[in-house]
């Protein structure tokens, strides 16, 4: 085998173990008495969003608070058994909530999809027509044709005064 054949089977070998430890981690996590909430958070074209912020709450258990990894993954470890509200917040998406439910040792996996925030504007318009009467526009700057022809030929370096305007 040449070594970059050694090398994915290598990389392969390392994610398969480590996929195989932290679910048994979780397992174990959720066996002590309480359950385990963990997932993803994406937008939604399935892109990860890393650094989301969410909020575990109970009327019943104090507020609990995880911000997803790199990679959009969160977890909540020994969960009491119980009805929860989990919101998941990030920057330039929509606030999202949904309600879960978790029983004594369940492995809970949820994957959250966050709506990008659309910006709203608001324009007024009023009914009053413009006024364009010269004491309401002292700062206006009056152009006319043959000052954009001069100032044209400032700008092109020159011009021809015998050619036709444009």
């Amino acid at each position: 085998m040449g070594p970059f054949i050694r090398s994915a089977c290598r990389f392969a070998l390392f994610f398969v173990l480590t996929q195989a430890c932290w679910s048994a981690w979780t397992q174990a996590l959720a066996q002590q008495g309480g359950g385990v909430i963990r997932g993803r958070v994406t937008d939604p074209s399935g892109a990860l969003i890393p650094h989301a912020h969410l909020t575990l709450y109970s009327g019943l258990q104090p507020e609990r608070t995880v911000d997803s990894g790199d990679y959009g993954e969160f977890l909540f470890s020994s969960v009491p058994a119980g009805s929860y509200s989990l919101t998941v917040e990030a920057s330039g998406f929509e606030e999202s909530q949904r309600d879960v439910a978790v029983k004594p040792g369940q492995e809970l996996k949820i994957a959250v999809r966050l709506k990008i925030e659309v910006d709203r504007q608001q324009i007024s318009v009023s009914s009053e027509g413009l006024d364009s009467s010269p004491d309401r526009n002292l700062g206006a700057l009056i152009l006319r044709g043959s000052d954009l022809d001069s100032k044209l030929c400032e700008i092109l370096g020159g011009c021809d005064t015998k050619a036709k305007p444009f």
